[in-house]
Formats: C-alpha cells, structure tokens, sequence
C-alpha cells in the first residue's frame, strides 16, 4: 500500500518567501589566505573580514619585504613570521585592483579591516610604535581609497576621539562592550560616533540589539552582523530572532562565518529559504538520488515540476527492505521545495543487496519523464521496473538482468547512469588489466540489455583496480554532449567517473561516448581528494547546455578545510593544510567538465575554475544537479550559476573529528535514522 506521502508533512524551508528571511547571509571571517579569493568571490564574496596584524621591520624582513619598514600581516591569531610567510595588507590591494570584477550588482564589496597589536595611538602619540602605526594606515588608506570597496574600520583603535576625522570616509563597527553606549543611537560627529555605521555584535550582545530594533543602525547602509557561530542550532536560532524583530534591513543580515559558505547556506536554509536542510520523506536511510527528466527536457517537467525518486532502506516497513519516496521540485518558487507524493515499499523482500552499495538509474521512455527504472548491486545484478509518468509510483519489477559481457565479466565493482533515452553507460572495475572498464548499454522495455558498442579498457598508471574501493559515473546526453568543451566533439554522450582507492584518495575521469559506439577517455585520472566514497553528478549548464556541463561530485568522508582553528591559526596557511579523510565530512567539489583538463593536485578551495568546500556532515551521500531550481539573478556564462546540487544523505550525530580534526556540526534533533536532504547556491548572483 502506497502512503499519502504526508507521514513527514511537506518537506519545505521555513518562510521562504519572507523578505525579512531573505536578508540573511554571512561575511567571510578571517579568509586571509587570499589565495582561496578567486574561488571565494565566485562564490558569492560580497562582505568580507580580514585580519591586519601590526608587524614590526624586523618581522616584515623576515617576509622579504623591502625597505626594513612596518607591515600588517593577515591572520587573526598573533603572525609567526619565522615559521611561514603570510599575505599583508599591500597584497590585499594588488589582488582586488586585478582579480576582481564587477557583475550584475552595482555594489561595491564590503571589506572590514580587523586592526590587531596596534599601539595606543590617542594617548601617547609620540611613541614611535604609534607614530609608525598612523603612518601605516595613511598609506594604506591612500592605496586603498582608489579601489571601488567600502572599507571599514574593526578591530583597535576605532576611528572615534583623536582619530575622528582621520581616514574619512571609511566607516567603522560598532561593538557593544568595546565602544561607547551613546554611540548606538548617536550619530555625533564631532565625537567620531558617525563613522561607526556597522552593528558588530557577538552572539552574547545580540538579544539586547534586537530588542532595541537595532538601534541607528536600522538606516545604515551597512549589513547587520553577528559573530561567529557555526553549528546549525545556533545559527538557526539567531536567524529566527532576526526574522521575529519584523523590522526589514535591506542590507543584510550577515553572520561572520569560519565555515564554508556552502555550509552556512544549508544551516541557515530553515529560516532563510536560501538552500535546503530537511529531513526526506519517506523515513529512508542510505538514499539514492534517481532524477527522472531526461537531458532533451532539460528537467522541464509537466506541471513546471522536477520529479526525483529516491530508493533506500526502509526499516520501519517489515515487509520489504527498500522503500521509495517520489518528489516533485516546483520550479516556480525562489526557494527549493520537496513534496512528498507517495512512499512506500518496492523491493521484493528477498533481494540480497542494499541502497548502500547499490547504483540506480532511471531511463527515459518519454521527453519528459523517465518509464524505466534499473537498480543494480556491485556485482551489476539489476533488477529492472518501472516509473508511472503521472503518479511518479515506481511499478513491480519486471526483469532481473546481469549488466556482464566477456569484455565486462561480473565486477566487485559496478555503477551505472542514464547517458540518453534508452541508453546508459556503466563503469566496472573487475580486471587486473584495466583500472576501470567502460560499457555502453542500451535498454528497453520489452528486451533484455545489450551492448551498444565495445568496452573500454581504461588503465590509469599508478591505479591498480585491487586497490579501488568505491567508483561512481554520471552523463550527459544530447544536445549538450555534442559541443560541450571537455567532451569529444559530436559525442553522444559525456561525462564523469569518479572513484577512491584505500589509500582513501579519490579521482575524477572524463569519458566520451562517440556516435558509433565507441567509448574514448582520459589518460590520466584528475586528483579531487580525500575522500572514503564519491556521488558524482553532471548536467547540462543553461538550455541545451549553452555553457557546457557541469559537473559536482560529493565526497563522502573528506575533509574539513575550513574551521574555525584552521581559519584562525598562525602555523598552517589554509591553502597549505595536508587534508586527511574524515568520516563523516561531506564535501563538494563542482566546476565545468573542462576545468579538469589542468587539475595536477587535489582539489581544494584555493583553485581557481573550481569551487571546492564542505557543506555538512553525514555519509552514504547521493548526488543530482537540479537546473536552476534558486532561479539565481547570475547573468553570467558561468555554468554552475546555472544548476544547484541536491544532495541526500545519511544523518551523522555529533561533530566528525580525527585526532585534532573536526568539523562543525548540524542540528542534532532530526527525526533519527532518516535521511537527510541539502541543497545550497554554489556560486553567488552579486558577482562573476
């Protein structure tokens, strides 16, 4: 018996279309490795904090920087010039007057200067520490002001007192404890309180500022902010309280984040509406993602809805092992927005394999939805059904079918994706010949699979198949595949296979799938990372794939690049840290299939062509790529501002951590042993 699909109430955002949610965002906290920036400002850098510590000349030689004079090194905690070399502040200038550029917002970028180790400039002037100091900050705020930024004062000292008309027109932040109680409602210029314009508060002082509606700060132009929470309850928490003050701050209501903006965006997404972070329907564990549009639609469904089936365990129904859930994605909202529209079980209960280690794939019969459905173990045993266009409810099984050939004999390794209508490709891993074999399928209703042309034997130096502990693929059909750049010219299809080894390192390999049946790959296999398992997803990027394919692949036991420690230490740059694999991290790494072409090192945030990061906690993560479900306002050619992940996954409890490592975590009071479902914007609509 099918259920109504309201055993869990509609999975949704919480006020998605509430414009006071929409105002909340977050602020870069003590990104000082400016390396990371051409990613980070593809992701949607619109307000940034940095650290300038003041460093005397012997510590700036140390840095090989010239003229035996004073510098501002960034990073929060106290700089070890002995130990490593850090970014300052002159670098900060060099890298916004060449790398960034301006997209569809007028506004400028927001950049808060946190000033740290500074003398007492007002009360003992002539110490020759402070007199240095001022002439510091005169240089900088001359090299500065030529840029198109809003630069503001933080940290000590505050522009206020002696100071009160020096630097103008920069503005400053306000903090409760640390500058004078007048200054919340005050705007006196003579005294210096109108330059701080940006409420700055601490989770401690932020009940006290909305309860007084935020002061003068209400008609800043400046965002409001909060400092520096991490763990989904409590942003939560002071996103709801934001939203329950009624008062609208059209600039934003931004938390100063350690975490990856990715991570911010699913733990803000139950008051913000900005993303997703919701039990699924269904009660399932250990999910498979299943869209069902076909690359002809593009997604486009009828009903102006995006149907998705998920298959996974189902251990509260005792009469089969696996249940399915099937949801629709209105394409219509701002905001995503799962409906459950039927759970129930599926599987035959004497099936021997679990979604756990299972691939699936729905194949199109239609131009808009899927008719056939095709599940299949390691051992590339499918069981083979069926999905009704109208009612999305997956029919019986029809078919068991083994996906083996003399070329492809029964792997210990096997997964599958739809790669056209009727057609999918499948990567085995089986031969001590061949790191991983490729097979083309093509697959109706009424006739058993049968090759659609010859395997391909793709051996990758250095990777031995006995070595090989998870593999996944992904494809892309026509139109997109035919012109796509990374694919072959006129292919078929395209796309991406990913797989891990035990040394728990994961690679990425592009594959074509020419008109007559040849399959051609890559030599060489792209290094992504850490990682215990891979979902790997691509689609096509605008209509018909205009801006090529895009690719996401979620790694699943990774690593956490940025936490608050690693943000804030002295010893370890961020883009130098040594990632290990962590279960229980989940990680995305997401760009054009061509970005691969030059990928030598792991994937990590500070490449440019990719955007790489952590966006929450779990395990058995299973990936698609929506086509602009956020209906993001990015007019860009930039393919992921085109699609947005969904992700489901296995809920993890508690914070992830090896040894020292960890990572921070989500709410821990969803319903237990359910599957969880995350959904973010990867890259942002301010600019490009």
């Amino acid at each position: 018996q099918i259920g109504t699909g309201n055993e869990d109430g509609l999975l949704h955002t919480h006020n998605p279309a509430t414009p006071l949610a929409r105002e909340i965002s977050w602020q870069s906290h003590s990104y000082n490795d400016l390396r990371e920036w051409p990613a980070l400002l593809r992701k949607g850098l619109v307000d940034a904090k940095v650290d300038f510590n003041f460093a005397n000349a012997s510590q700036c030689a140390l840095q090989g920087l010239p003229d035996d004079k004073p510098c501002f090194l960034m990073n929060h905690d106290t700089p070890e010039p002995s130990i490593r070399a850090y970014n300052t502040s002159d670098d900060l200038v060099r890298f916004l007057a060449t790398h960034r550029q301006p997209g569809t917002s007028s506004a400028p970028l927001v950049v808060a200067m946190c000033f740290k180790n500074s003398p007492d400039v007002c009360s003992d002037p002539k110490n020759p520490d402070a007199a240095a100091w001022l002439a510091l900050v005169d240089d900088y705020f001359a090299k500065a002001s030529k840029l198109d930024v809003l630069w503001v004062m933080d940290g000590s000292p505050s522009p206020i007192d002696c100071l009160a008309d020096r630097w103008r027109p920069w503005t400053a932040t306000y903090v409760s404890d640390r500058q004078p109680d007048a200054a919340f409602w005050d705007n006196n210029v003579t005294l210096g309180y109108d330059r701080l314009q940006v409420l700055d508060e601490p989770l401690l002082w932020i009940p006290s500022a909305a309860s007084k509606k935020w002061g003068k700060f209400v008609n800043s132009s400046y965002s409001l902010l909060v400092w520096e929470p991490s763990d989904e309850d409590t942003i939560a928490q002071v996103a709801g309280l934001y939203v329950s003050t009624g008062v609208r701050h059209p600039p934003g209501f931004r938390f100063a984040i350690n975490i990856d903006p990715a991570q911010f965006q699913v733990f803000a997404a139950s008051v913000s509406g900005r993303g997703l972070h919701q039990v699924w329907p269904g009660n399932l564990t250990t999910p498979l993602a299943v869209p069902l549009w076909t690359q002809a639609s593009s997604g486009a469904a009828s009903g102006g809805s995006w149907p998705m089936l998920s298959i996974g365990s189902c251990p509260s129904v005792t009469s089969a092992p696996w249940c399915f859930t099937a949801s629709l994605q209105p394409n219509t909202s701002a905001s995503p927005q799962m409906l459950s529209t039927g759970t129930g079980p599926w599987m035959p209960p004497n099936v021997g394999w679990v979604p756990a280690s299972a691939t699936a794939v729905a194949l199109s019969a239609t131009d808009v939805v899927a008719g056939l459905l095709l599940v299949c173990s390691p051992s590339a045993t499918c069981l083979l059904g069926g999905v009704d266009p109208h009612t999305l409810a997956p029919q019986p099984v029809s078919a068991v079918v083994q996906l083996s050939t003399a070329a492809t004999p029964k792997p210990f390794l096997s997964a599958i994706s739809a790669a056209g209508p009727g057609m999918l490709m499948q990567a085995v891993v089986s031969s001590a010949a061949c790191t991983l074999t490729l097979q083309p399928w093509t697959v109706h209703a009424d006739t058993s699979p049968h090759p659609a042309g010859p395997a391909a034997c793709i051996q990758l130096p250095g990777l031995h198949p006995q070595n090989l502990t998870s593999v996944s693929i992904a494809a892309a059909g026509m139109p997109a595949a035919a012109a796509a750049p990374g694919c072959v010219g006129g292919a078929s299809a395209c796309g991406l296979a990913t797989i891990t080894t035990t040394l728990n390192q994961s690679f990425a390999l592009r594959w074509s799938l020419l008109s007559n049946g040849t399959t051609v790959a890559d030599t060489r296999a792209a290094p992504l990372g850490s990682a215990l398992s891979t979902s790997v997803a691509v689609a096509p990027a605008g209509p018909d794939g205009k801006h090529g394919l895009a690719f996401l692949v979620v790694l699943d036991g990774s690593y956490c690049w940025h936490t608050e420690s690693h943000n804030k230490r002295p010893e370890v740059a961020m883009c130098d840290q040594q990632p290990v694999a962590v279960p229980g991290v989940l990680n995305y790494v997401a760009g054009s299939l061509d970005a691969l072409e030059s990928l030598q090192q792991p994937a990590s945030p500070c490449m440019e062509g990719l955007v790489v990061g952590t966006f929450d906690t779990g395990a058995n993560a299973s990936a698609v790529l929506l086509p602009q479900p956020f209906k993001s306002a990015a007019a860009s050619a930039d393919p992921l501002a085109t699609v947005s992940p969904l992700v489901l996954h296995d809920q993890v409890h508690g914070s992830p951590s090896v040894g020292s490592l960890q990572c921070d975590f989500p709410a821990l009071d969803r319903a237990p042993g359910s599957a969880v479902a995350a959904a973010w914007e990867m890259v942002g609509s301010a600019w490009v």
